[in-house]
């Protein structure tokens, strides 16, 4: 990470001093709830995913649930299952609903650019139900910003063993490179406005090398490292799941596919 860093560091008007870290901005989160709570029930937008702006060749501002970035990688080494293709440049999201062009939301873009550094480009509106999260994952993704709308102090982020709170009505940066999740265990849904930024290709390139890096070596090594996980075990889980799915289906693993791969990504002696 810290060469990531590094490069942005040449293009943030702030010191980067974590990978979650709280920036100096000012919000008038009273206006912006208010008018992005207003845009999501006239347009009966409910508790999806919604995209601020799209690009050019894009016209459903709703995504089909809040989704992992494609590209986004787990742990273990292999692509997460069922994603999307999404080849779209952060750049090429230009074109506002017309429901918030001349809104508050969208003046606030420019003063976020001027004081990250960044290039702002996909914008969008992204719920967290209660008692969910996902998977533990990296994205391909440049650094993104979070303002919360909603949310509780059982609303979290994990970001390589570390567990952070974003408060609501600040603004926050996020790099995702590191594998990372985001779980919910209040009783109450938490609602996020989220801009992915971009800055030159230097940065993109870099992102897309520590990604498969990190992602393939380092996070697969450390999250099995003293954690007594070896060929043998693994072997006893499946002959285990083998005995008691014959008994009771119900019990058995919903992890089969994953313990497979695990094995076959261990050192072989």
């Amino acid at each position: 990470m810290s060469k990531l860093i590094e490069l942005y560091q040449k293009h943030c008007s702030y010191q980067i001093k974590d990978n979650i870290q709280l920036l100096d901005f000012n919000i008038d989160i009273d206006t912006l709830r208010k008018e992005l709570f207003k845009f999501i029930i006239d347009n009966k937008f409910g508790f999806s995913t919604v995209s601020l702006r799209l690009s050019k060749n894009e016209t459903n501002y709703i995504s089909p649930g809040e989704i992992l970035e494609s590209g986004a990688i787990n742990p273990y080494g292999y692509q997460h299952q069922n994603l999307p293709s999404n080849s779209i440049h952060n750049k090429e999201y230009i074109n506002w609903h017309p429901d918030l062009l001349g809104s508050y939301t969208a003046s606030l873009v420019p003063e976020i650019e001027k004081h990250s550094g960044l290039h702002i480009g996909r914008i969008r509106l992204g719920w967290l139900q209660p008692d969910s999260g996902y998977c533990m994952h990296a994205d391909l993704e440049p650094m993104r910003l979070h303002i919360p709308l909603f949310t509780n102090n059982l609303a979290y982020i994990i970001h390589d063993n570390n567990l952070y709170h974003m408060e609501y009505g600040k603004l926050y940066h996020l790099i995702t490179t590191n594998i990372h999740t985001a779980w919910n265990f209040g009783s109450l849904p938490r609602l996020h406005l989220i801009f992915s930024t971009y800055a030159d290709d230097q940065i993109d390139s870099e992102i897309e090398k520590l990604t498969k890096v990190q992602t393939g070596e380092s996070n697969f090594s450390t999250q099995i490292k003293d954690q007594g996980v070896d060929s043998y075990s693994l072997i006893k889980l499946l002959e285990i799941n083998d005995s008691v799915s014959r008994l009771n289906p119900a019990d058995k693993l919903d992890s089969i596919r994953n313990i497979k791969k695990i094995i076959d990504l261990l050192p072989k002696n």
